[in-house]
């Protein structure tokens, strides 16, 4: 039995919240403060919204906005990404100098069992599931806690976003993915069998089976909401789906079954055999299932070649079909295209929204494209962007607007868009970016951010090349400083590197002014733009754009 902790030292602790507030938190005239829970706001609540609840003592506070609420301990759970009552009290009586006090359980009675209950800590993480994107980087994870209630043991579930080095409670305002994704799609590439099951301790006991499994956060109740990101990484897949043996799980395997049908190699749903109520592939491995057992049901079963209680809804009088857009019009289907538009993420930025998506027909995908909001305003505009000889598009502008409307609602994953190459600040964290991608921080690769081509001031290969050594930079220096004087080569060298700086400059309300180069003929311009200022650049094909005077 775990030694109950005194209501002494918990009450000493939770005098502290006013400091934690200052530390933690700004504040405002009204005497509000940013809320503990930062990632359920769109701005990180920098207009405040949390206070001090009124007649508490100063122990307990509320957001007024997202609703968030708790004490000291729950405020270091959002913000340190602790999980549990003892581990909470652990970090603040070491942060705060609080001797921790037990006392030994006594024999407790009815009113004192249902009082331990009732107590958060109580409840023990048996496990941690870490969701990462396709570059195995961690957006998130899922904390399992059993307890026991009335002799029957109980569970939920508790996610956390990674932020940088800490953990943020809550995952609303993540990217969300599919479980094990980088596996997935090695296994999707590979051609081998994804098993799409219900939680991942059932996703681990495929995986201990030596297959491939994935499912989403929070299985049936879960999946709706996000369903068309988890869809688009399940392109091409050969899928077997294993509910659970309950009612719910039947209908989280039809959810998954409608949404995925037309996207996937194929797909079967398979109920394994002698399960008992609420039973999973957990509980079928351990009653004696075998890999080759399992193998041999999916070689019996027939294909779901049908979805299940979908119907084609449409959008105004636009329908969407698996390879094509058509309408009902004079009482007939008109077929407006032979394509369809599969969108895999958005690229916000200042300007236009744009939307990164496949052309799909019925000989596959033929290439992706970028739509601009303003590529949906007239039949040209969009014919363009399409750029392609297999395809054709005969509706009117009215109807690209509910295509549009289509496409959004199928795309959920954001991307924040820059217009050049270099450091950017984006959700108050520098990072670097170039067609090759972008690097954040910790120079780790990130899918959050988008380098927009047909907007770009400065291409560059940089994050193709190698880093300079030392010793290649003690042999390149003299060649860069013998194609002029030495002051003009150094005003040179230091524009084109503040290039990748433009941000940072511009931050710190340094002007940063365009390159005028000038001399008389042979007096070294082109060998400046061609030795050093491309080079530096890393610009594979030159530069084309610049004028002798």
């Amino acid at each position: 039995m775990i030694n109950k902790i005194t209501e002494r030292c918990i009450s000493e602790i939770q005098d502290h919240l006013k400091d934690y507030v200052m530390e933690h938190s700004s504040k405002n005239k009204n005497r509000k403060f940013t809320c503990f829970n930062k990632n359920a706001h769109n701005n990180r609540d920098e207009d405040p919204s949390a206070a001090i609840v009124p007649g508490s003592h100063g122990r307990y506070w509320i957001c007024f906005s997202c609703g968030a609420k708790g004490d000291i301990l729950t405020a270091a759970q959002y913000t340190e990404g602790i999980e549990g009552f003892h581990n909470s009290m652990k970090f603040l009586s070491i942060k705060y100098n609080v001797e921790i006090e037990t006392q030994d359980p006594k024999p407790s009675t009815k009113r004192d069992t249902q009082t331990k209950q009732n107590l958060n800590y109580q409840k023990e993480t048996v496990a941690s599931y870490y969701y990462e994107d396709e570059l195995g980087n961690i957006l998130y994870k899922i904390c399992r806690r059993e307890w026991m209630d009335k002799g029957k043991r109980k569970k939920d579930f508790m996610a956390y976003a990674k932020d940088n080095s800490s953990w943020s409670f809550g995952i609303k305002s993540t990217r969300h993915v599919i479980y094990k994704l980088p596996k997935v799609l090695d296994g999707i590439k590979n051609d081998k069998t994804i098993f799409f099951v219900e939680g991942e301790k059932c996703v681990d006991a495929i995986f201990k089976l030596g297959q491939v499994g994935t499912t989403s956060a929070f299985g049936a109740r879960g999946f709706s909401a996000y369903s068309a990101d988890y869809v688009a990484s399940l392109r091409g897949a050969n899928i077997v789906i294993l509910p659970d043996n309950d009612e719910s799980g039947k209908s989280y395997a039809n959810d998954v079954l409608s949404v995925i049908n037309n996207v996937v190699k194929s797909v079967k749903i398979i109920e394994l055999p002698v399960l008992k109520p609420k039973g999973d592939i957990v509980d079928w491995v351990e009653n004696g299932g075998t890999v080759d057992d399992l193998i041999t049901l999916v070689n019996k079963a027939d294909e779901a070649v049908e979805n299940v209680s979908v119907q084609n809804k449409p959008i105004g009088n636009i329908y969407v079909d698996e390879f094509c857009y058509y309408k009902y019009y004079k009482k007939q289907i008109i077929n407006i295209s032979n394509f369809i538009i599969n969108p895999k993420y958005y690229i916000e930025n200042e300007g236009d929204t744009q939307i990164i998506g496949d052309i799909v027909t019925h000989e596959g995908v033929i290439g992706e494209r970028t739509f601009k909001t303003s590529d949906f305003d007239d039949v040209l505009s969009f014919r363009r962007a399409l750029n392609s000889f297999k395809t054709f598009y005969i509706g009117r502008v009215e109807d690209l607007q509910y295509i549009r409307f289509i496409i959004s609602n199928k795309t959920r994953e954001i991307r924040k868009g820059v217009t050049y190459s270099g450091f950017h600040k984006i959700n108050n964290q520098w990072c670097f970016v170039s067609e090759q991608g972008a690097l954040n921080s910790d120079g780790k690769p990130t899918l959050d951010i988008a380098m927009q081509n047909q907007y770009a001031e400065l291409n560059t290969n940089i994050l193709k090349n190698d880093v300079i050594t030392k010793e290649e930079l003690l042999e390149v220096a003299p060649y860069l400083f013998k194609f002029s004087i030495l002051k003009n080569t150094a005003a040179i060298l230091g524009y084109v590197c503040g290039l990748f700086l433009k941000e940072k400059l511009k931050r710190s309300k340094i002007q940063y002014n365009h390159l005028l180069i000038e001399g008389e003929s042979s007096s070294g311009k082109s060998s400046a733009v061609k030795y050093i200022i491309t080079p530096i650049l890393c610009m594979e094909d030159g530069i084309v754009n610049y004028h002798h005077l």
